[in-house]
């Protein structure tokens, strides 16, 4: 018997809760990995650097390997849309630094950096690596602070962050397969941008496909010809690419599922309303574990709501039941909410519009979810963004 994979995405807006997600299959189920954010050769796709547009970006590397070890970040520029030998590669600016056990190390990007890769050596590299070299070096945790102007307000500073993406955030393939669950297109006042960069070693096309939330008959295809290795492209409104004009009108929220020949790395900013958030595409991976949990639930708390959206992985024309077991602290079901997922496509549950859930029962802090996947099964990773 075939079985289907899911994401899980929670979306805090402005409560406390533990979310216990499982699901139950005839075999191991497909899933996405967790997050792993240390490794020898580090992605990052998005950087903004445009001082004169007040942006500002840091890069914070820290050596978390067995002894010490040379890092050293390479940086690609602007979107060029051409493959080898007529795309510019790497930029010719890249930075090196020793680094103890435990140490670290804050990297300011040159001006013109919009990605860039870190790698591990073992021992000093004399010469520029390139997208080509193998890491020799001990792992390395790498994370991206991004501060910069509001879109509402010029006054007001977004800042937002992101975990590098590991070698084992790039799935297997090919093709390479990745998911967006959570895609705003004026939705709530938010509009996603998606980021994508090429980690491999070749050219290759890129595929998105949109899928309206709650629509399983319409999908959306968008081409991107060339991406070359290292680069990376931004795609939505003020990106270097638009979002396809095929969109509905009324399109405004739903997922996006990526293909590609090679591996990606995928960073999802969600921009609007004088905010900056950030997560990390996820990987199509197979895996055995059936239980993950949700540690961090908001709902009528200081201000705070939370949304929970569940992505099918499956590809094909297959459907989803999704039921989710509202519990309370002693893990006692308070109420239950089913609803089926379109292949490829997501659905949001929103903690304000779910009945029964007021009061004392809940005491709005500590609860916790369970999510169940009957005719696929699931699960899936977190990914946390909040609004």
């Amino acid at each position: 018997m075939k079985t289907k994979g899911v994401i899980i995405s929670l979306t805090v807006g402005l409560g406390l809760t533990l979310a216990l997600l499982w699901a139950l299959a005839v075999e191991p189920v497909p899933l996405a990995n967790a997050d792993a954010t240390s490794g020898t050769r580090i992605q990052l796709p998005a950087l903004d650097t445009d001082t004169e547009g007040g942006w500002e970006t840091r890069i914070q590397v820290q050596n978390v390997g067995d002894e010490g070890t040379w890092a050293v970040v390479i940086y690609w520029g602007a979107y060029w849309g051409l493959c080898p030998p007529d795309d510019p590669g790497p930029l010719t600016t890249w930075d090196k630094q020793w680094l103890p056990l435990n140490g670290v190390w804050t990297v300011t990007p040159t001006d013109t950096a919009r990605s860039a890769i870190v790698l591990s050596f073992a021992a000093e590299p004399t010469a520029q690596p390139d997208e080509t070299t193998l890491p020799t070096g001990e792992p390395l945790a790498v994370t991206v602070k991004r501060t910069g102007p509001g879109d509402a307000d010029p006054d007001a500073s977004v800042t937002s962050a992101y975990n590098g993406l590991s070698e084992d955030m790039e799935g297997a393939g090919p093709p390479y397969k990745y998911f967006a669950p959570h895609i705003m297109y004026g939705h709530n006042g938010l509009t996603s941008t998606i980021t994508i960069q090429n980690s491999g070693d070749q050219c290759t096309p890129v595929w998105i496909y949109y899928k309206e939330e709650g629509n399983c008959e319409l999908q959306v295809a968008q081409h991107i010809e060339d991406l070359a290795p290292g680069e990376a492209v931004r795609v939505g409104p003020g990106g270097d690419i638009p979002f396809p004009g095929t969109l509905p009108p009324e399109w405004q929220l739903g997922s996006a599922y990526i293909s590609a020949l090679v591996p990606l790395g995928i960073i999802v900013d969600q921009v609007g309303n004088d905010m900056l958030m950030t997560h990390a595409g996820v990987p199509y991976e197979d895996a055995s574990s059936l239980v993950n949990y949700a540690p961090l639930i908001f709902r009528e708390y200081n201000g705070w709501e939370t949304n929970i959206t569940v992505q099918n992985l499956t590809t094909e024309s297959v459907c989803a039941e999704v039921k989710v077991d509202f519990l309370d602290n002693s893990g006692n079901i308070i109420n239950t909410v089913v609803d089926w997922v379109c292949w490829t496509g997501s659905k949001t549950f929103t903690l304000p519009v779910v009945d029964d859930l007021t009061g004392t029962t809940w005491g709005r802090r500590g609860w916790s979810r369970r999510i169940t996947m009957t005719t696929a099964l699931m699960l899936a990773r977190k990914i946390f963004s909040l609004w």
